[in-house]
């Protein structure tokens, strides 16, 4: 055996050396638990990598949106850009049209430009130019006319998927935006409540399970690191070196681990461009670990490693002939365990008594605090349960006995998975508020319904573009309208002008209609023969009109359901001059791509005309940012779940290795191997329904306070926290089921051999 360095005043250092060395210099077991401690750890290293790339992330995100913002201010000696930008969809993503007209030999650049396109030329961004070019983008080269000159740089996207395009064009003054260059920042609007407690909430729950498992994987083969430690007490190591010799082998494997999952970090990393959530997509040179949480993890990562392994010796006697540890678990007390439980309640119920002053510290405090009694709670449960369980089948037995001797370790092994559980219910319940009050309600087998407005004020009655729109495949009606305002002094309305013969066409409640009839649905509240204001958009200019003394119904559901629809006659003596045209448009939702057809129709309009499907989808700010962090949560969620699995697998096959010389006894001694596969199944069966119906307990008082906070009715969505109960136990249950070849090995007559 090497000599066992001289106590010095770097004895510390000397004393993690060697036990790093008597690590690297182990035998094939050694080698085994060394490389299962840094898997367990890499994987939770590659999370936090990822994690610490958010802020970076976004405000590279935040930059890049900034830079192409227009600047409108006059700037002397500077010739102006004329710009009219173009909102449309296809298949569901948002393409945006810029149209350019330089007024100069200096107009100002957008990012991501080498020159401003000519007339008939077009910039597009690469994976719109890839898009175009294949057989999927044929719907939308109407949309996008001219000759294809050159591709848009990174510095111009605010990500790789973004679909956008700058096309030369002459456009009149009375229609363009005024542009003196690019890069003004616009102040945002501040995040829902809701929507910022499940962000925080989001990322403590996918997070806050990492350090479980580092924790977990720095403690495995315990039994066999005391046994090598063992030896060295015999050749003159004093307690104190053992410890620091052990902390040099818990060094060794989350060093290791630091190396595997950077290793996964950089193969992963330039798979994030292929991913999208909502409209966002992330540049793979933006996924940049954050310079202070990049220390954090290096350094913590392996403080977190030697924490625990000096925990797990602090009832371990490791003498010179051998390990001695309590003959019987220590009785454990539950007073100190409830202390961060109540700590986490009272500071989520102080946050929801004040939310209006929202803090994202208290708030993140408050929810770790509830997460961490789940991992301190169920060894103190279990160590309860087992303890009275004493009939039952030799299987269940034999598993009962195993877990009174140590519940401190299975507890450990679920308490990974019980964490994601209890975090995975809480935000479900955040999900369940929100999807209320953000999601997109289903079409309900109801016609679908769009609207094209005219930007140019005072124009004709687009009946040719109705016209056109109607001959649409999967087009069921299309009206030309006015639109106009109607306000009674207290509500507002927007109503529509046209002919009966249009109005019955969009609104089958319209049945019997005369020139003068207004309609509106019962929720208006409008009274017959009242006097109202008439105004025209955003115009000052009103008039008063009068109001007929019967007022007809319009559709719940149709596409005048809001608003209410006049017919010329109701307003003899006005002028619509001013008034703004629209077509509205009724079709058929199972026709594939007839959203994409109407807005071809309208493409020769170009810039005067915005095509808006009122059906599929949702203009809200709140809805698109409720849609990504669906999204995100969903996908860290489902990784975090995945690595929970993983990590236990495992452990669970360290846990067999470790105890293979007892089965293979009980298995010589005429012990069925079937009977110790299911001991096995039972050891950790028992825990996983501990820990499911605490996490379950757990997830569901969490979800109550985070309702409370954001604002939103408590109450518990019983079927997402089954389905997600469902998925946890299987997930535990696969693990379980893999580490069954493990028990077959274990039982074996040559694992009877001892040294």
């Amino acid at each position: 055996m090497t000599a066992l360095p001289v106590r010095s005043g770097t004895a510390w250092t000397r004393d993690l050396t060697f036990g790093i060395r008597l690590a690297m210099g182990a035998r094939r077991s050694g080698w085994l638990r060394l490389a299962l401690t840094a898997f367990g750890t890499g994987i939770g290293v590659l999370v936090l990598l990822f994690a610490a790339s958010v802020p970076h992330v976004v405000s590279q995100h935040h930059t890049r949106s900034e830079a192409p913002l227009q600047q409108t201010t006059r700037v002397a000696g500077v010739a102006p850009l004329r710009q009219a930008e173009v909102y449309t969809d296809y298949h569901g993503d948002s393409v945006n049209l810029d149209y350019l007209q330089p007024t100069g030999a200096n107009s100002p650049l957008p990012p991501g430009l080498s020159r401003l396109p000519g007339r008939g030329e077009v910039v597009l961004s690469p994976v719109l130019a890839k898009l175009l070019e294949s057989s999927d983008g044929q719907l939308l080269r109407p949309r996008i006319p001219g000759r294809v000159v050159g591709t848009i740089a990174d510095d111009g996207l605010t990500g790789p998927a973004e679909l956008i395009a700058y096309i030369g064009a002459k456009i009149p003054t009375s229609q363009a935006m005024t542009v003196y260059g690019f890069g003004s920042e616009q102040p945002g609007q501040p995040t829902p409540p809701l929507l910022l407690v499940l962000v925080v909430v989001g990322a403590v729950v996918l997070l806050f399970p990492v350090f479980v498992f580092v924790v977990t994987a720095a403690r495995l083969s315990g039994a066999e690191r005391d046994r090598r430690l063992a030896a060295v007490r015999l050749v003159g190591a004093d307690a104190r070196q053992i410890r620091r010799i052990a902390a040099g082998e818990a060094v060794l494997g989350a060093v290791a681990g630091l190396v595997i999952g950077a290793g996964l970090f950089l193969a992963v990393r330039p798979l994030v461009e292929r991913q999208t959530l909502g409209s966002i997509s992330v540049f793979t040179q933006d996924v940049v670990p954050s310079v202070p949480f990049l220390v954090i993890i290096v350094l913590g990562i392996p403080v977190l490693a030697v924490g625990a392994t000096l925990f797990a010796l602090r009832r371990t006697i490791i003498e010179p002939l051998g390990v001695v540890r309590e003959a019987s678990p220590s009785k454990r007390r539950l007073w100190w365990r409830l202390i961060p439980v109540l700590l986490g309640i009272a500071l989520l119920a102080a946050q929801a008594s004040h939310r209006a002053d929202l803090s994202t510290t208290e708030l993140v405090a408050g929810v770790v605090a509830l997460l961490l009694g789940i991992p301190l709670l169920l060894p103190w449960i279990l160590q309860r349960v087992v303890g009275a369980a004493r009939r039952g089948t030799p299987a269940l037995q034999l598993a009962t006995g195993r877990l009174r001797l140590d519940s401190g370790t299975p507890a450990r092994v679920v308490a990974g998975v019980a964490v994601v559980l209890a975090g995975a219910v809480a935000l479900f319940a955040l999900l369940a508020a929100a999807q209320r009050n953000y999601g997109i309600p289903s079409d309900n087998g109801r016609a679908g319904q769009a609207t094209i407005d005219l930007s140019t004020p005072g124009a004709s009655r687009p009946d040719g573009l109705a016209s056109t729109v109607s001959r649409q495949r999967g087009v069921l009606a299309a009206a030309a309208v006015q639109e106009v305002g109607l306000s009674d002094g207290g509500a507002s309305f927007q109503a529509y002008v046209a002919p009966c013969s249009s109005l019955s066409k969009l609104d089958s409640a319209i049945r019997s209609c005369h020139d003068g009839d207004v309609f509106a649905n019962g929720n208006a509240g409008l009274r017959p023969g009242e006097s109202e204001q008439l105004t025209f958009g955003s115009d000052d200019r009103s008039v008063r009109i009068q109001l007929p003394g019967r007022i007809g119904s319009t559709s719940e559901d149709g596409i005048l359901a809001y608003t209410v629809a006049m017919t010329p006659g109701a307003l003899r003596g006005v002028s619509l001059s001013e008034a703004t045209a629209s077509v509205l448009i009724r079709y058929d939702q199972r026709q594939r791509d007839t959203m994409e057809r109407i807005r071809n129709a309208a493409a020769p309009l170009r810039w005067q005309a915005s095509v808006d499907d009122l059906t599929s989808v949702s203009a809200s700010a709140n809805q698109r940012t409720f849609g990504t962090i669906k999204r995100g949560l969903y996908a860290g969620a489902l990784l975090t779940l995945g690595m929970a699995g993983a990590t236990m697998l495992v452990l669970a096959v360290e846990q067999v290795r470790e105890r293979r010389r007892q089965l293979a006894v009980l298995a010589a001694s005429g012990v069925p191997r079937s009977m110790l596969a299911r001991s096995v199944l039972w050891q950790n069966a028992i825990p996983l329904v501990i820990a499911a119906l605490v996490a379950d307990a757990t997830g569901l008082v969490l979800g109550a306070l985070l309702l409370r906070i954001a604002g939103e009715h408590a109450g518990a969505d019983w079927t997402d926290t089954a389905v997600l109960t469902a998925v946890a136990v299987a997930v535990v249950a696969a693990a379980t089921a893999l580490t069954l070849p493990a028990v077959r090995r274990a039982t074996r007559p040559q694992m009877l051999r001892s040294e």
